[in-house]
């Protein structure tokens, strides 16, 4: 004898939902956009994503771009690494990414972490620290995006 609970199995119809490619896609390409607005957010409030303002323009910076007719606005020269993140998603992943150079000079890793090279001060847009950890905000977003969209299609 067998007994059929339909609403397990409903249940079980929207699990398999859930893990749909689709599904986790739009999720992934959510999550995406998030983390890139953080990088903005970071640019427009001139410090990283974990609050610390970013070390001031030297004079002779600000008076090179001044003369230049640039943008007054740390980091923001040409206006590619403030603009030019893409956001690819899968089933699986996404990844945010800029790979702005300036005469092969990959200038986003240097400002993110500074160059003694270049004599570059780090200013941080990324809402990753030194040991990997996202940014509370940012992850505690994700978890709350993640269980509304299962809680959604749980009770759809």
């Amino acid at each position: 004898m067998s007994v059929i609970i339909k609403e397990l199995t409903s249940l079980e119809a929207r699990l398999k939902n859930i893990e749909s490619n689709t599904l986790k896609k739009s999720l992934f390409d959510d999550i995406g956009n998030m983390t890139s607005n953080t990088i903005k957010d970071a640019f427009v409030d001139e410090s990283s994503p974990f609050g610390d303002k970013w070390q001031e323009l030297s004079n002779k910076t600000k008076e090179y771009k001044k003369k230049k007719g640039k943008s007054s606005k740390i980091l923001r020269d040409s206006g590619n690494l403030y603009s030019k993140w893409e956001v690819r998603s899968t089933a699986n992943s996404v990844t945010v990414s800029n790979n702005s150079q300036n005469n092969d000079f990959a200038y986003g890793l240097s400002h993110q972490y500074g160059s003694n090279k270049r004599n570059i001060p780090a200013r941080p847009f990324l809402p990753v620290d030194k040991s990997g950890n996202l940014e509370k905000k940012l992850k505690s977003n994700i978890k709350k995006l993640i269980i509304s969209r299962t809680t959604k299609e749980l009770n759809r």
